[in-house]
């Protein structure tokens, strides 16, 4: 744009984005006293190769800037920002100036002769004050937190940037609403022209918590909205201007964000490597409705009534349920995504609630549905289906990864490798803690259908039940490599071992202990219809075997070597059977003490 010969005109939530010319200013260039009113505006992208990428005034124009944000603007000579020369003497307000260019040098503002005196008051200016004989008060020290001044396709001056401003910004509430000006528009209808101009550049209110932010955007709340249906300004700061996607929600969110995902299924991007990188003290909560005017009411939530599903069928072509979910690895079709959640690197303060993850595939990788890597978040109300991996098909823990996992259901899920964990891998040092969790349906090729653990990795389960998984050995679970969970309250029904252990096998020094536990219908194809030891010291206490099955020996029990001594107490063994006859347990040469 272009203002001569005494134009100044007015705008109002205007964007200049992307824009270059061979003279002066790549987005405005003011001259000949022209002093344009610029409130709500961003420049972004925008490039001369001369002065000026933002903006050039020259000629005594003096434009007045109020909650303008300059941003990646670039110059080939000064002035990546901003230039003034020849007694042109802006007035800068509530404005967030950062980033702006000169080559590949940090330039802001720049003042090509002594007679120009900008004015800037109450903005963020990168390096501070551009001179001596700039005017300045109140500078904020930066960096501004953009949401992503660059967008998805790291391309300044695009559509896709985000120049909102994530949570904690230094940006928020610390501009003068003394800046503003007055409402002469009436853009809330409110017949009230003489207040403070009422909106920022997404018509959002302004002035959110009393005080204005910097820059063309006013932050809304700590809570960030997303709904795939909202058709509002994609503002993410209420359900009717909700972001449509959740990786855009995760981009702003910062320590203290919270946000809430209306139903709908959400894809973490179009690539096999995109994923959804949980991030400490952020808590995202599926289930919402989405209905405007309930954005402060978090009980109104049904996670099992509006399904928020996060899926890794990145070219949706999968054959899913009429809710879009996976039930069955075997409708894996195409491309998708390798982890379609990631916890690694993060602590219980990242919360998951209230999903359904579904669909992701890495068959020679780990983790399909979720994947931890020295990573323990909470997660609460959430279902893993239909995900694909070579190892920890629903989940795969690593490297002292310990989630807390309440009220979960792993079901559906496959590993194919030879770790095993068709629900769930724990390995190196890993122990979730595990509530009110239910492992159902889910296979292994190796050991584990529903849950292996490995290389001292010791989960506490309590109330977890275990049905209709399989595995070659340890249909329900498969612990080894000096690996001891703790049991509560767990129940083995109707698993299945082509070979060893229906319901569980344990070994390399593994000492498991049982409390409370009932084994039923579970079946081995060779021995240990309920489990199976091989070195170890497990301890039982008030826990039922009844009606499990083995192919050769050991209905209920089978421990197999010198080092397999179980402790057994206010146990029942009653109805098992190994090759169509009674049989409880068998010990090759183990010492049982009852």
């Amino acid at each position: 744009m272009m203002n001569r010969a005494s134009s100044s005109s007015m705008l109002i939530n205007v964007t200049f984005s992307g824009n270059s010319t061979v003279s002066r200013g790549g987005g405005m260039s003011n001259r000949d006293n022209s002093s344009p009113t610029l409130t709500n505006v961003t420049f972004s992208g925008n490039s001369t190769p001369s002065r000026g990428g933002g903006m050039s005034n020259r000629g005594n124009s003096s434009p007045t800037l109020t909650n303008v944000t300059l941003t990646q603007n670039a110059s080939g000579i000064n002035g990546g920002g901003i230039i003034n020369d020849s007694d042109s003497d802006p007035i800068i307000r509530n404005c967030i100036i950062w980033g702006n260019v000169v080559g590949v040098d940090n330039n802001q503002i720049f003042n090509l002769d002594g007679a120009s005196v900008p004015i800037i008051e109450d903005s963020m200016v990168q390096g501070g004050c551009p001179d001596a004989q700039t005017s300045c008060t109140n500078l904020i020290t930066g960096p501004p937190l953009f949401v992503d001044p660059n967008g998805p396709d790291d391309t300044p001056g695009t559509l896709d940037d985000d120049l909102r401003l994530k949570d904690g910004s230094p940006a928020i509430d610390t501009g003068n609403n003394a800046h503003l000006p007055p409402d002469a528009q009436d853009f809330d209808d409110d017949n009230d022209t003489a207040e403070n101009i009422p909106i920022d550049l997404d018509g959002a209110t302004r002035e959110f918590n009393g005080t204005v932010d910097l820059g063309a955007y006013e932050s809304q709340s700590s809570t960030l909205y997303v709904n795939d249906d909202a058709a509002g300004l994609g503002s993410g700061n209420n359900w009717t201007d909700a972001y449509i996607d959740l990786q855009s929600a995760l981009s702003r969110s910062v320590d203290g964000s919270q946000i809430w995902v209306a139903a709908g299924v959400y894809i973490p991007g179009p690539s096999e490597e995109n994923t959804f990188q949980l991030k400490n003290g952020v808590e995202i909560y599926g289930g919402f409705e989405g209905l405007p005017g309930s954005e402060d009411d978090f009980d109104a939530r049904d996670p099992s009534t509006f399904l928020s599903i996060l899926s890794g069928d990145i070219d949706g072509d999968d054959n899913t349920s009429p809710k879009a979910v996976v039930t069955d690895t075997d409708d894996i079709v195409g491309d998708n995504t390798d982890h379609v959640v990631t916890g690694s690197g993060t602590d219980d303060t990242a919360v998951l609630d209230g999903f359904t993850i579904t669909a992701g595939e890495v068959t020679l990788g780990t983790g399909a549905g979720m994947r931890n890597d020295g990573g323990s978040p909470t997660l609460t109300n959430l279902i893993f289906s239909g995900n694909l991996a070579g190892s920890g098909g629903g989940m795969y823990n690593f490297s002292n990864s310990s989630p807390m996992l309440t009220n979960v259901t792993l079901t559906g899920n496959m590993a194919t490798g030879i770790d095993g964990g068709g629900g769930m891998l724990n390995l190196s040092s890993s122990s979730p803690m595990l509530t009110d969790v239910i492992f159902s349906g889910n296979s292994a090729s190796n050991g584990g259908g529903g849950m292996r653990n490995s290389f001292n990795s010791s989960p506490t389960l309590t109330n977890v039940t275990f049905s209709g998984n399989s595995a070659s050995d340890g249909g329900g679970m498969f612990t080894f490599f000096s690996s001891s969970p703790t049991l509560t309250r767990v129940t083995f029904s109707g698993n299945s071992a082509s070979t060893n252990g229906g319901g569980m096998r344990s070994g390399g020094g593994s000492n498991p202990t049982l409390i409370n536990v009932t084994f039923s219908g579970n079946s081995a194809g060779q021995a240990g219809g309920a489990i199976t030891f091989t070195s170890g010291l497990p301890t039982f206490t008030n826990v039922t075997f009844s009606h499990n099955s083995a192919g050769t020996q050991g209905g209920a029990m089978y421990n197999a070597d010198d080092f397999s001594d179980p402790i057994i107490r206010n146990c029942i063994f009653w109805g098992n059977q190994a090759g169509g006859v009674n049989n409880q347990i068998v010990n090759t040469s183990s010492v049982l003490t009852f």
